[in-house]
């Protein structure tokens, strides 16, 4: 008993001398700035401006450095559905739908791969003024995934046995659009509202369906997919880099030779 009391004793004695010499130590200790041991302060990274160039075709970059590690970069088209013909009423909605197809330069399973590859997403969103064409990915891989946006909005093939062979993708699409209540109510308040253009629906009818084809898309592609109506915004990348980029985008008969550069990627097109 003795012996078990005398060790407890010298127990207590050594937790308590731990205790002081741990209290001293943190009171000798170095603090950052924070005023906490061990956390490392927070940077704080100056506030960049929005910076825009507009080109001598007219078409106008705009950027703002956020300093993310993700960049995004869309190209704005002033080709939304208010500038369809009567007779080829939702016809950007089949360039929505098949806005991942084959290009003059990559063929859309190059275009999936690689993207796929570099860790990048596309994404075409329709609306009733515009059509945006975006590609958002990693930081380091911006100069690569960027330049897939040249081909896929300027060198379109709308080749007919590519659209007939996903023509499903049309009918998904619709019956998704019947399912949901909130876009039948947009459109159904846009019609109320507006006149012409801006009253139609985003969606296409299946009676349309069986009449638009690649001749309506060629057409309306070729009339307003032009570098004045078109804006390249970015976030996450340099100025003069999105400039770069912006002067790959040649729309001209004559510039069809042009052919963009990818740099070292080499791309999988099989």
């Amino acid at each position: 008993m003795a012996t078990c009391k005398y060790s407890l004793n010298a127990l207590r004695r050594a937790s308590s001398s731990a205790a002081v010499a741990s209290t001293a130590s943190q009171r000798t200790a170095p603090q950052t700035k924070a005023g906490q041991y061990g956390i490392p302060q927070r940077i704080k990274l100056p506030k960049e401006s929005i910076n825009v160039t507009k080109l001598q075709n007219g078409m106008v970059v705009a950027s703002m450095e956020n300093n993310s590690p993700i960049f995004r970069v869309a190209a704005v088209v002033d080709a939304g559905a208010k500038y369809e013909p009567y007779e080829s009423r939702g016809v950007t909605t089949l360039l929505r739908v098949f806005s991942n197809m084959s290009t003059k330069y990559v063929s859309r399973h190059g275009i999936t791969k690689n993207l796929e590859r570099l860790g990048a997403n596309f994404k075409c969103v329709q609306t009733r003024e515009q059509m945006i064409y975006s590609i958002e990915g990693l930081r380091s891989e911006l100069t690569h995934g960027a330049q897939f946006l040249v081909p896929i909005v300027c060198y379109p093939m709308f080749k007919p046995y590519e659209i007939h062979d996903e023509h499903e993708r049309l009918e998904v699409d619709h019956k998704l659009y019947l399912q949901s209540p909130e876009l039948q109510l947009n459109d159904l308040l846009h019609e109320a509202a507006f006149k012409g253009g801006l009253s139609r629906t985003l969606s296409v009818c299946p009676d349309m369906m069986k009449k638009l084809s690649h001749r309506q898309m060629y057409t309306f592609h070729s009339h307003y997919y032009t570098p004045e109506r078109i804006s390249l915004v970015g976030t996450g990348c340099n100025h003069q880099t999105l400039v770069q980029l912006a002067d790959k985008f040649r729309f001209s008969p004559l510039d069809c030779v042009y052919t963009p550069g990818f740099g070292n990627l080499k791309l999988i097109d099989s």
